[in-house]
């Protein structure tokens, strides 16, 4: 009697809470086994259509809740921007339905676990998508347990999970809910958290830091309007700084500001002002720009920029950034996309920037004479590993994470994008310095371990991040898991075209 959830919404459920909702509360060991009940209806249904209905909602009431306020923004195009990820997130499960009728049952779990990563991979590089909700950054915050990131990135922690819940639900197909089911998912827990832990170990044991630089990071909490009230930005950052530089007992090597700290009111006479506190200082400053620039595709281009000033230097090294919000930012493939009228026209306004090409490095100099090199991603660039592995491919020894999230300001995203940087520290073996208007601001080692982290509202946070110099394999190779990957589906669907009883079954499923 009375109304019983059905399995499939209670693994959704599971799959919501698994994601870091709260700071310090990591419940990520949900995922490991919230897709079995959504596994196992696969296998009841013979028409497309149920089967896609439940995907659809468990995938949907799953990012309502785990990214809750994203969607409490109230303006359209964050709604939009939520359902098309949500959408994308749900191919690979999609994808669960022909892979049965052309693999069978059996076979199709198995290729999920390479469909998953690989799909994943391909929507990342599409420039419409927004990369937030992996499957993988559900384990972002173990770090003790995803250090094998450094050989294949969070592809690899993505068919991690898928291959734990298939791993379940193939020994609840096999037992149904009894003591031998229960045996051996024990079993497979030992095995698949085993491995893993086991390279961490010794992952501890063998990455060392080679140096380290002195950064201060200075953090603030302004409106969400970048260029809102810019002269009193630049006025309490350079406040903070002079206190800063005032009061060390030892002067930092860096500096940093947020992204867009300075705004359009960094004009020809804030310019002056700026140069000359850096000149003060005597040490260099790494600040986020947004402002126009001469030439590109009109008579003024605006771009989202990271300025290194240097004392006695007129002009430092600049880095724009590459990947840009979708229509919010940037219009995606633009290229392309750019002679659509309707297009065009959204293009043409003010508030989209033009993206930059290269992963710029800049050169920091520590009090012991030692050259940095540091890469600066700025904002949402944290959800594309790729980018971040084109940085350590050129070279450098430090992130400089500089982001701008007062827009939301809730425990939730706040915790979420952390643990995103987390996993990008992992990946790449760097220590990232992260720091944000509005959002959590830390210093990161190349373990994933947060060292430090600032306190809310303004303030100056400094600490000597650690320098990693050895490259690891993912920053070598971004693309050879995904290439695993499809290799393996093309064996699996070769072996089970000679296998009678897999053609048997793919034609009793049709």
């Amino acid at each position: 009697g009375g109304w019983r959830p059905a399995p499939w919404l209670i693994g959704a459920a599971c799959y919501a809470l698994s994601w870091p909702l709260v700071d310090g509360l990591n419940l990520s060991f949900l995922a490991w086994g919230a897709f079995v009940p959504l596994l196992l209806e696969a296998e009841r249904y013979d028409r497309f259509g149920p089967f896609a209905w439940r995907v659809l909602a468990f995938m949907g009431l799953a990012g309502v809740v785990s990214c809750w306020w994203w969607f409490a923004d109230v303006r359209t195009l964050a709604w939009a921007g939520g359902a098309h990820e949500i959408l994308l997130s749900s191919v690979p499960l999609l994808l669960l339905y022909p892979l049965k009728r052309a693999l069978g049952t059996d076979r199709a779990l198995w290729a999920l676990v390479l469909v998953w990563p690989l799909w994943e991979w391909t929507y990342n590089h599409w420039e419409f998508s927004i990369s937030s909700i992996l499957l993988g950054y559900t384990q972002a915050g173990s770090v003790w347990l995803v250090q094998y990131a450094d050989l294949f990135g969070v592809w690899a922690v993505t068919a991690w999970v898928a291959l734990f819940n298939v791993l379940l639900a193939q020994a609840y197909r096999a037992h149904g809910w009894s003591r031998p089911f229960r045996v051996r998912a024990l079993r497979v827990a030992a095995v698949v958290l085993a491995v893993p832990l086991a390279y961490a170990g010794l992952r501890a044991l063998t990455l060392a830091p080679s140096g380290e630089v002195r950064v201060a990071a200075v953090y603030t909490d302004f409106d969400p309007v970048p260029n809102a009230d810019g002269g009193r930005r630049i006025e309490r950052l350079t406040h903070l700084t002079d206190s800063t530089a005032y009061f060390a007992a030892r002067p930092p090597d860096l500096y940093v500001w947020p992204e867009g700290a300075l705004p359009y009111a960094w004009t020809s006479e804030s310019r002056p002002f700026i140069r000359q506190a850096v000149a003060d200082w005597q040490t260099p400053l790494l600040t986020g720009h947004t402002g126009l620039e001469a030439g590109a595709l009109r008579d003024s281009a605006k771009f989202n920029r990271a300025l290194l000033l240097e004392p006695g230097v007129d002009e430092g090294p600049v880095y724009a950034k590459r990947r840009l919000m979708p229509f919010r930012e940037g219009l995606p493939h633009a290229r392309w996309l750019g002679g659509v009228p309707l297009l065009a026209d959204v293009r043409s306004r003010e508030r989209l920037f033009e993206p930059g090409r290269r992963p710029t490095l800049m050169q920091v100099e520590t009090a012991g004479g030692t050259e940095v090199r540091v890469a600066t991603p700025i904002c949402h660039e944290q959800q594309f590993p790729g980018l971040w592995a084109d940085w350590v491919g050129e070279g450098a020894d430090l992130f400089v994470h500089l982001s701008y999230e007062s827009w939301f300001g809730d425990e939730g995203f706040e915790a979420h994008f952390l643990h995103i940087t987390r996993l990008r520290a992992i990946e790449s073996r760097r220590s990232i310095v992260r720091v944000s208007n509005g959002g959590p601001t830390a210093f990161i080692d190349g373990f994933g371990r947060v060292v430090a982290r600032g306190g809310g509202g303004e303030g100056v946070l400094t600490r000597s991040p650690a320098i990693y110099t050895a490259t690891p394999l993912y920053a070598r190779a971004p693309w050879l898991f995904p290439l695993l990957c499809a290799a393996g589906l093309a064996a699996l669907g070769i072996r089970s075209q000679r296998r009678p009883e897999a053609r048997a079954e793919s034609r009793n499923t049709r």
